[in-house]
């Protein structure tokens, strides 16, 4: 089944790239690498993904995929994710909404699923995001059979609110700039609300049409607004990004 997948997703990408009737649209892809390290997955994991993106006017859709390195006994995909968008033009300004799922497997026999809508809105070096999303709690069907779980092997919570405050140092488009966010969503993770998670990135770009080197910092808190902030994780990702006009 993973084979299959990672086959149809390639297949995917490959008639994105090659197709000659999108030529006025434009496709980028990020590719990565990033290690974590918290409670759950000590003492490190070590993953590598990409992430193929279309544009055509004002629609977009992509995905991501992260791969597990060290820890393929107990998953081989550490996480997957999708959206699709339109965008609009609010004040001068790009405000964008996204349909967003998320896949991530806990364990062998249990894994997350999370849905939701997010609204992005950038003014100068601001960049805001709002929305919300429901997590869908399922064991996978092997462990239905092992273990004889015969009740409903869902559990949906309730609606989880999503935000995002990022401030750029230097103006967007930029060769080289920094930025610092504070947020509980990410490209794979969304954490619950009351645990944000702090982002120190940095991006580099040579040319205009020179592929784009980033590197972000994650950290982790647990029960950030609580009276005693405990501390969590950390991971960092980077990688470069192609755009393809």
């Amino acid at each position: 089944m993973t084979r299959k997948i990672f086959f149809c997703l390639g297949l995917i990408t490959f008639l994105v790239i090659f197709n000659p009737t999108v030529s006025s649209a434009q496709f980028k892809i990020d590719v990565f690498t990033g290690i974590s390290t918290n409670p759950v997955d000590d003492p490190f994991v070590w993953s590598i993904g990409h992430s193929p993106g279309y544009s055509f006017k004002n629609f977009s859709v992509n995905y991501a995929l992260d791969i597990n390195l060290n820890k393929r006994v107990e998953k081989n995909i550490n996480a997957f994710s999708s959206a699709l968008a339109y965008t609009f033009t609010v004040a001068k300004n790009p405000l964008k909404t996204s349909l967003i799922y998320r896949y991530k497997p806990v364990s062998t026999i249990l894994n997350i699923q999370k849905a939701g809508i997010l609204l992005d809105y950038q003014i100068g070096k601001w960049a805001f995001g709002l929305g919300n999303n429901f997590n869908i709690y399922r064991y996978n069907q092997n462990a239905v059979i092992v273990y004889h779980i015969s009740d409903n092997p869902y559990l949906v919570e309730a609606a989880n609110l999503m935000y995002a405050v990022k401030y750029s140092f230097r103006d967007i488009g930029s060769q080289w700039n920094m930025f610092l966010n504070l947020s509980n969503y990410e490209m794979f993770l969304i954490e619950q609300e009351i645990n944000p998670m702090l982002n120190l990135g940095f991006t580099y770009k040579h040319k205009e049409d020179s592929p784009k080197f980033f590197a972000d910092l994650w950290y982790q808190s647990a029960g950030f607004f609580n009276i005693r902030v405990n501390y969590y994780g950390l991971f960092f990702r980077t990688g470069v990004s192609w755009e393809i006009k």
